[in-house]
């Protein structure tokens, strides 16, 4: 074996290693609820993507308001780890779509803007027949 061929061979040894402790990590006991998925609103109101190759993890239900996303979970968690949201390359290209959620302990409050002032925008009016918002949150 080559000098290089060695050094692949340990950058592959410790890409798997990362991904076992990352795994690990989050399989770590005081984790006990994760919410996880992609939601998209197609014209009829925004809902969690259980197909197309796509699966949703603790959403028991997603509704709107006039300003806002409400994902509620399928549990109640004693304590807020942590709770991401973005929007996909569609609508961040398209419509600089920035989003961001208030989280509570049974369902996260998500609100979205445009660059152009910042003002919440109605999220009825956000639809495109792909373009999504992706969720990640760990609780206690």
């Amino acid at each position: 074996m080559t000098r290089s061929q060695a050094s692949v061979a340990l950058v592959c040894v410790g890409f798997g290693l990362l991904g076992y402790l990352t795994a690990d990590w989050l399989r770590a006991p005081r984790f006990k609820h994760v919410v996880a998925g992609v939601i998209r609103n197609t014209g009829t109101g925004w809902e969690a993507i259980t197909s197309d190759g796509h699966s949703a993890i603790g959403i028991a239900r997603v509704r709107q308001d006039d300003k806002s996303i409400i994902i509620e979970y399928d549990f109640r968690a004693s304590r807020v780890v942590t709770f991401i949201v973005t929007p996909d390359e569609t609508y961040a290209v398209e419509d600089r779509l920035i989003c961001g959620s208030s989280v509570r302990l049974s369902h996260a409050v998500i609100q979205c803007s445009t660059n152009a002032g910042g003002v919440a925008v109605n999220p009825a009016s956000l639809t495109k027949p792909f373009g999504n918002l992706w969720l990640f949150g760990l609780f206690e």
